[in-house]
């Protein structure tokens, strides 16, 4: 014997964002944007990456709708979730070029754009199409590792590279959270006075509050944290967050972790500052490998993806 549903019409539950159908759904109707970017080829410890984009929206389809920091409901702005970019083989920068293109397009349209990687020289095409639309873009670029090497593994355009391609590219980079990087990276940082703020180490950053550099990052008072960043942005912020940024005891499936890291409510309350004060015009999200941990971490990207949509159109008003 067969029940029918109301209707007689079979529901089924979409694989989009938050799972939503429909007017919340649509192109034409949805403030933000997510283009998936299922690309890990600049890889160089653990692969992985490439399925965060679909396990962040997997884990999104089960999440409410409500914010309850935001105490709102952002997806009533409406969220489209773009088809999933086909990964180029052939070269990073084509792959770049790629993702230059269809982020540029969107933004033409004028929708918040939101990246999923993917590892993290994603951003690079990402900053590259928001920076032509924004001249005095700065960015904060959350990360364990500083990223700024010349070159790694023979490419100039990897995961390791990132911070240093993007620093080309815009007038102001801000660095939080970083806990490794090489010694090319210390005298590139000296050299060029990179804002880099160290979590657990004292940071080469120097002014009249700290004369001798900043003590680390993590023992600074929450005002005093977000006052250190935000005096270094520009009006237009682009926010790029790789997970492992993160306390590993939170955000365990990440490709190349390191000890020590922001925890949730650390980084929400440097990006609930950062909104109320800059306007945050676009954002990506990178490097979950969900095979390397608990599903519990997909579920925490995807809510701290939608918690950052939230905060980035409520500095757009």
């Amino acid at each position: 014997m067969e029940y029918p549903t109301p209707n007689n019409e079979i529901q089924t539950l979409p694989f989009t964002f938050l799972g939503l159908s429909g007017q919340a759904a649509s192109l034409a109707a949805s403030k933000t944007i997510i283009i998936p970017v299922a690309y890990d080829s600049t890889t160089s410890y653990k692969s992985g990456a490439r399925d965060g984009p679909s396990a962040i929206i997997q884990a999104s389809r089960h999440m409410e709708d409500y914010s309850m920091e935001l105490r709102n409901e952002t997806s009533l702005h409406g969220i489209y979730t773009h088809p999933q970019l086909e990964p180029r083989i052939d070269s990073p920068q084509a792959m770049i070029q790629q993702i230059q293109s269809i982020v540029g397009e969107h933004i033409s349209m004028g929708k918040l754009v939101v990246t999923l990687g993917g590892d993290h020289s994603i951003s690079i095409g990402s900053v590259a199409a928001y920076r032509s639309f924004y001249p005095d873009l700065s960015v904060l670029y959350f990360d364990a590792h500083a990223d700024l090497r010349d070159q790694y593994q023979g490419s100039s355009h990897g995961h390791a590279s990132a911070a240093r391609r993007i620093y080309e590219q815009v007038n102001q980079l801000v660095q939080v959270g970083v806990r490794s990087m090489s010694t090319e990276e210390v005298d590139f940082i000296e050299q060029n006075q990179i804002n880099s703020f160290m979590w657990n180490n004292h940071s080469n950053i120097v002014d009249s509050t700290h004369p001798e550099g900043f003590p680390p990052f993590r023992d600074l008072r929450p005002e005093l944290r977000l006052d250190a960043i935000t005096s270094r942005l520009s009006s237009s912020v682009y926010i790029s967050i790789d997970l492992d940024v993160m306390d590993p005891s939170e955000m365990p499936s990440v490709g190349t972790p390191e000890p020590g890291g922001l925890r949730w409510h650390d980084l929400l309350e440097i990006l609930q500052g950062i909104s109320a004060r800059h306007q945050i015009v676009g954002f990506d999200l990178v490097e979950l490998a969900p095979k390397e941990g608990p599903d519990f971490a997909s579920y925490t990207a995807a809510r701290l993806a939608y918690t950052l949509i939230g905060y980035a159109l409520q500095s757009q008003k």
